[in-house]
């Protein structure tokens, strides 16, 4: 039996093994082929929706067009030098995706807006992914015709500079809140507040606020923005791997804002 626990042991190990990945060095700039529109959505998916690792994007696609087959397109982009597995594990399975300068290149120059809106209509439940490749589109467009303005300096805020709104998909239970809406690498502990629960993290905290644009994350006047936003950075994290898009959107105190 000690034989078989060991390969087991060895087995869960090397899957639990991340190794980060260099991109490659790509001489030619030349596209190989021009991708199927298929492949082109994944493409858009990895590189604009965060949907950069195999359960997230399988769980998405599975989700408006079961059975999903991400693994096929995932396969044909990386044959054709648009994406690469930027993070693998030890038996060489890919954890993450990321996009190479091919890859930008084609989604900034090439990619077909509209054969993949009309590809996306004649899948078996669109409505997402229809909504959401329209907001990355949109996205895309403002990004390449509008001057993005200078961001402020933040290196001097704190909690009473900013406050943090998460939009998107906010499918969030009592049971999973606490494991998903905390960050990992912080030790922290629940409180009550004022009558609200209050996160204490260290000598500074946040706390949660159901908003019409999303969920309101506000913390302490003395915390640095920097902190605060690992602490952030850490929660998104935690929703994206469930499968779940969404943003986190940078609030500076005083200003009105638009949703």
């Amino acid at each position: 039996m000690w034989i078989f626990d060991f390969l087991k042991r060895n087995t869960k190990n090397k899957a639990n093994i991340v190794i980060d990945c260099a991109p490659p060095k790509l001489d030619n700039m030349q596209l190989p082929a021009i991708p199927s529109v298929r492949d082109q959505l994944v493409l858009l998916l990895i590189a604009e929706a965060r949907m950069n690792n195999p359960r997230t994007l399988g769980l998405r696609l599975d989700r408006c067009d079961f059975p999903g087959n991400e693994g096929k397109s995932v396969s044909n982009l990386v044959n054709n030098r648009l994406i690469y597995f930027s993070q693998i594990n030890g038996f060489g399975h890919a954890v993450k995706y990321a996009v190479t300068n091919i890859g930008e290149e084609f989604l900034n120059k090439h990619i077909d807006h509209v054969k993949i809106i009309e590809h996306i209509k004649n899948l078996q439940n669109p409505d997402f992914m229809l909504e959401l490749v329209q907001t990355i589109f949109d996205r895309i467009r403002h990004r390449n015709t509008v001057v993005i303005p200078t961001e402020p300096d933040r290196s001097k805020w704190t909690g009473k500079n900013f406050e943090f709104l998460i939009t998107g998909d906010l499918e969030i239970t009592a049971e999973n809140h606490d494991e998903i809406m905390t960050p990992n690498s912080f030790e922290w502990t629940k409180i009550e507040k004022d009558n609200w629960p209050y996160y204490q993290v260290d000598e500074d905290g946040f706390s949660y606020s159901w908003e019409p644009p999303g969920i309101q994350m506000t913390f302490n006047e003395d915390i640095t923005f920097q902190k605060a936003k690992n602490i952030a950075d850490e929660i998104m994290e935690n929703k994206h791997k469930t499968g779940q898009f969404a943003e986190l959107v940078i609030l500076e105190s005083g200003k009105i804002y638009k949703f």
